[in-house]
């Protein structure tokens, strides 16, 4: 378990909610952050976003490392020296940081060599990562300056494609259809431009219906998870994320929801890192790791959240948690919520008010009915009868 500033960060438990988000670059250039390229609304699309210098990236995902060898040919087509070594280490060390939802630092890791207008694969790198911040104006930015240093015939059509793409979300409609029709023109040929003309086609086509963008990748929708700075649009991406991911049971869709649940976890907002516990997916073994985290939340939504997944742990780990939680809980309704059961009726027993609804320390149990939404307590004391809530105390 893990802070950020005074908010308990349980996405670190070794749950392996990020060890399956890792795919291999079809390039070799070891593990990648896996990637899903489909829009949303929801259509699945394998074309690339971008590529790494001159070498296409086939995980939907914008370029942003690539091997020594990939490295050295974009900078010597573009006139350079071929990529130093302490870059090529750079680039791998930001790799595994980006693998490990660590963004910001793989990041950190770059700027020096980014300011200093190294090797091209660099500025790529860098402007991947910014769009997986959700820093889409940097990005933009950044690739539009690569490009017209090296030239639009010296970079790959995936990375033109990724450009216009970037024009377009920062609705940039005139910029993006330039960069399409230097696409179309400069490499009208090229093997990924016929593979995937249909991207370009599309995008073309959404460009001169004009208007906002009609399509968010989710890839940006992750992006917009970890820093969008407004927590209603991050809570909309990860909502957006669930669904994709629910939509069907693949390996990629629960990469893709282990993802945005570990992001969603480390989130600031209570109601983010409470959404996120819920809907974690995680061996039995691990649960209690996860519940025992989340109940050390400093904000009370989420220790209810933990308490709600709590109630699928085998009594024996349950118990434990349960009256740990009791000895320091500091919230009246999570304290009372730890005392909630089901009985096997399927009715509610709750611990905390009397019969006129006065909470008190006295161990006063009532019993709901869910199915008539009445307290059954409250329903017969109001008919005369004996109300069904015992003190003990």
């Amino acid at each position: 378990m893990r802070r950020r500033g005074n908010v308990v960060v349980w996405a670190g438990l070794g749950c392996g909610w990020l060890l399956g988000c890792t795919a291999t670059d079809p390039a070799g250039s070891g593990p990648m952050p896996a990637r899903w390229g489909e829009p949303v609304p929801v259509r699945e699309s394998s074309a690339p976003v971008a590529a790494a210098s001159n070498v296409a990236n086939k995980d939907g995902n914008a370029a942003r490392f690539a091997t020594a060898g990939d490295a050295t040919a974009a900078t010597t087509a573009a006139g350079g020296a071929p990529q130093a070594p302490l870059e090529v280490e750079l680039l791998a060390a930001a790799r595994e940081l980006a693998s490990a939802e660590q963004y910001e630092a793989a990041l950190s890791l770059l700027e020096p060599l980014a300011a200093r207008g190294t090797a091209p694969a660099v500025a790529v790198a860098r402007a991947g990562l910014l769009r997986d911040l959700g820093r889409r104006g940097e990005a933009l930015v950044a690739l539009r300056n690569l490009i017209a240093a090296v030239g639009a015939l010296a970079v790959h059509p995936g990375l033109l494609f990724e450009l216009a793409e970037l024009a377009w979300l920062e609705q940039r409609p005139d910029e993006a259809a330039a960069v399409l029709r230097n696409l179309v023109q400069g490499h009208g040929d090229h093997a990924w431009l016929v593979e995937h003309r249909a991207e370009v086609v599309g995008l073309q086509q959404e460009l001169a219906r004009g208007g906002a963008p009609q399509r968010l990748r989710v890839r940006d929708l992750l992006a917009d998870l970890r820093g969008s700075a407004d927590p209603e649009r991050r809570r909309w991406c990860l909502q957006r994320l669930l669904a994709v991911a629910g939509e069907a049971e693949t390996e990629t869709t629960a990469e893709l929801r282990a993802r945005a649940v570990a992001i969603a976890a480390g989130d600031s907002a209570a109601g983010l890192r409470a959404l996120a516990l819920r809907h974690a997916e995680i061996h039995p073994d691990e649960l209690q790791a996860l519940c025992a985290a989340g109940g050390a939340d400093p904000e009370p939504l989420v220790r209810l959240a933990a308490l709600q997944r709590s109630r699928h742990l085998p009594a024996a780990l349950a118990v434990p948690l349960w009256w740990s939680w009791c000895q320091q809980e500091s919230d009246g309704d999570v304290f009372v919520a730890i005392h909630a059961a089901l009985t096997p009726d399927g009715r509610v027993m709750t611990f905390g008010t009397d019969a006129n609804g006065a909470q008190g320390a006295q161990f006063n149990y009532s019993v709901w009915d869910p199915a008539s939404r009445c307290d059954v307590a409250r329903a017969r004391a109001s008919a005369g009868a004996a109300p069904c809530c015992r003190s003990a105390g």
